[in-house]
């Protein structure tokens, strides 16, 4: 599911120009491909490429990553504490905890 928000215009030369930024929804296993990737735990160049791109979005601000009440429930289910926090942590940072879906129209 991709989503776009309108996040503001700019005027240029008398027209009006929107800037769209991309609502990126990612499924519970992405998350946790992602962190792997961050923590050095998947070596895949491609992921780790996938994982600047996500980071540089952010941060631009070209795209967000919501979460959902999904993700904590699943977050939940691993055994490991440790585990838990690295995933809660990273999803976290991503997502700036933005819960955009749970209510926007």
């Amino acid at each position: 599911m991709e989503r776009l928000a309108v996040t503001g215009a700019v005027s240029l030369g008398g027209s009006s120009t929107i800037l769209l930024q991309r609502i990126i929804y990612l499924d519970q296993w992405a998350w946790i491909r992602l962190v792997r990737a961050h923590y050095g735990k998947d070596s895949d160049p491609s992921l780790r490429r996938t994982l600047d791109f996500v980071r540089t979005s952010r941060q631009a601000g070209w795209a967000r990553f919501p979460l959902s009440l999904a993700h904590f429930l699943e977050t939940t289910k691993h055994s490991s504490a440790e585990r838990r926090r690295r995933l809660a942590a990273f999803m976290l940072e991503i997502s700036a905890l933005e819960l955009p879906l749970l209510f926007e129209a």
